[in-house]
């Protein structure tokens, strides 16, 4: 009884200081109840708007679809509006893209579905209004969803398809319609990243492309909002022994591109089902391209970096070392 009466004050005081705290910091929180193999709650920032947050219900619209819980929170965390609107069956939220006033939302379902069934729901949200617009469709064969930005009303979609392939979705909001372009060099090619070059009004994929299995290069490709090809490049390693193994675009103006990345000092393949290792890098570098041509190619190994030497083990050291 003493040990209990003990806890109780305890947690009194604990709860006192901690309010104390929040009212002197003027940190605000918000809770919500969490439960195992519940769809987890998404929150999106919207900086000066506050924050949007939505999850899964688990009633039935009457459309027959999943209804999803949507709410607006402004910077103090008062919510300013709340809405229920149904998703697809089976689909789950992959990206997001804001812009001024408007948010979209971007769900698919990457199981299987019924022979013409829709399997991805694109969802317009006007944060002035609370007022969420959506329609749905059909995109084939998507194993996993690496880029989207959304421009002029149209919905751009970089992703990986289950033919192991580089693949670049165009949905436009007013027809509806969907252009693709798919990557045309040999054997694998995968995204690496997506992004949008605002003064050429074009958009700029990074590919890695792999010849029978194997790392072979990295292609900078530019596309307009039509899904034709204006322009691609080759990612020079310029040094034999070193191989690209990951990397992000950063546009600096309209004639000067940064590619930002990874490398390693082996080639890689791409692992079997029976095989548990992924690339290893040895380093990062980074390249510049002007008026598409690439300027130069620097490298910087991990072993420069200061403390390196204390945070892994002495294999992994040797390792690098090679």
């Amino acid at each position: 009884m003493k040990k209990l009466l003990l806890t109780t004050l305890a947690l009194m005081l604990l709860l006192t200081v901690s309010r104390h705290a929040s009212a002197q910091t003027g940190v605000v929180r918000l809770e919500f109840p969490a439960e195992i193999g519940k769809t987890p709650y998404e929150i999106i920032p919207l900086e000066k708007s506050g924050l949007l947050f939505f999850n899964a219900l688990d009633d039935v619209a009457e459309s027959g679809n999943r209804n999803w819980h949507f709410a607006q929170y402004d910077t103090n965390l008062v919510k300013i509006w709340e809405a229920r609107v149904p998703v697809l069956n089976g689909a789950t939220f992959e990206k997001c893209w804001t812009e001024g006033d408007k948010v979209f939302l971007f769900f698919i379902n990457l199981g299987k579905v019924k022979g013409g069934a829709d399997n991805y729901q694109l969802s317009e949200l006007e944060l002035s209004s609370g007022i969420i617009n959506h329609f749905t469709g059909i995109l084939p064969d998507i194993y996993e969803i690496k880029g989207f930005i959304v421009k002029d009303d149209i919905a751009v979609l970089a992703c990986d398809t289950e033919e192991e392939q580089a693949a670049v979705y165009f949905i436009d909001f007013r027809s509806r319609s969907v252009s693709t372009y798919l990557s045309d060099q040999p054997d694998q090619n995968f995204v690496e990243d997506l992004r949008y070059d605002e003064k050429n009004r074009a958009v700029l994929l990074l590919t890695s492309n792999y010849l029978s299995r194997k790392q072979n290069n990295m292609r900078l490709i530019s596309l307009d909002l039509k899904a034709r090809l204006l322009k691609e490049v080759p990612v020079q390693a310029v040094l034999p022994s070193k191989f690209l193994n990951s990397a992000r675009i950063c546009p600096i103006d309209g004639n000067n591109i940064m590619v930002v990345g990874a490398y390693g000092n082996f080639a890689s393949k791409i692992p079997g089902s029976t095989e548990y290792f992924g690339i290893e890098s040895a380093g990062f570098f980074v390249t510049r391209f002007q008026d598409n041509v690439q300027q130069f190619m620097n490298y910087y190994s991990f072993l420069e970096l200061q403390n390196l030497r204390n945070t892994i083990s002495a294999r992994d050291y040797m390792k690098l070392s090679r």
